[in-house]
């Protein structure tokens, strides 16, 4: 019988385990005076990560920033006009993300897999280059 080559598993939490809390985020910004709904930020958000992987903008920016920039692209793809108004739910919800964490969202078919993998005894590990709080959430 041949081993299994593989022994541990890595996982990124934010976009893959865990999403941004779109409720969260559209209660924010329709606090603010914005009209959009959460399911119109969801949907947004796979293309404002596909503008942020590109080589171009990871090559000019860092974590930090491309973090608040993530959020400006979600806005601009789900059809919301940057304003003071959204600067300030961005704001508001930046300092929630700060002293807890705005990734908190988690798919129902999402705690399934990583159950599944560790029954196969794989070792699981869970990356992030999040605020520190991952481990609490966790």
């Amino acid at each position: 019988m041949t081993a299994n080559p593989i022994e541990t598993v890595f996982l990124d939490a934010g976009g893959v385990l865990c999403h941004p809390s779109w409720t969260r985020v559209a209660d924010a910004l329709v606090r603010h005076g914005a009209h959009v709904t959460s399911s119109a930020l969801a949907a947004a958000e796979q293309k404002a990560t596909r503008d942020i992987d590109d080589a171009h903008t990871i090559g000019k920016t860092d974590d930090r920033a491309r973090g608040w920039l993530y959020f400006n692209l979600v806005l601009q793809h789900a059809g919301v006009t940057q304003n003071d108004g959204t600067d300030a739910a961005l704001a508001e919800l930046r300092e929630y993300h700060r002293l807890d964490n705005l990734w908190e969202h988690v798919e129902p078919d999402v705690a399934p897999a990583p159950a599944a993998l560790k029954d196969r005894g794989l070792r699981l590990v869970v990356v992030s280059n999040a605020n520190g709080r991952l481990k609490h959430l966790f």
